[in-house]
C-alpha cells in the first residue's frame, strides 16, 4: 500500500488518539553508526521506500514513555549490534516533516 498525503487527514488505526497537529511533537529513534555519522543524522537514515509505502516511522510524544522508547531501542540494537551501538531520540514538530515532504514533492 502506498502512503499518501491524504492518509494524514484521518486517524490511521482504531488505537490512534486522532490526527496529528502540525505543532505536535514527534520522536524518531536513530542509531549510531547506522544513522549518525560525524555527529549528524545521514539522509539514508530514513528509507524512502518506507516513506512511500508506510509513512514516517515515529512516535507521538504524548503517547509514549521513555521506558517504552528505551526498551524498543535496546531490542533493535540487539538485532544489529555492529550498526546499532548507541541510540538517540530526535524530537521535532510534525509540521516540520510535512513541510519537508511538501518541498520534496515539488
Amino acid at each position: 500500500m502506498r502512503y499518501g498525503i491524504d492518509d494524514e487527514k484521518c486517524s490511521q488505526s482504531q488505537y490512534s488518539c486522532g490526527v496529528v497537529d502540525d505543532e505536535e511533537i514527534l520522536l524518531r529513534t536513530v542509531y549510531q553508526p547506522e544513522h549518525i555519522v560525524g555527529g549528524r543524522v545521514i539522509e539514508t537514515a530514513i528509507s524512502l521506500t518506507d516513506l512511500d509505502e508506510r509513512g514516517f516511522s515515529v512516535d507521538r510524544h504524548l503517547s509514549v514513555t521513555s521506558r517504552m522508547l528505551s526498551q524498543r531501542a535496546e531490542e533493535q540494537m540487539a538485532k544489529c549490534p555492529e550498526q546499532r551501538q548507541e541510540y538517540r531520540i530526535a524530537c521535532f514538530p510534525c509540521g516540520a516533516v510535512r513541510r519537508y515532504r511538501d518541498d520534496a514533492d515539488r
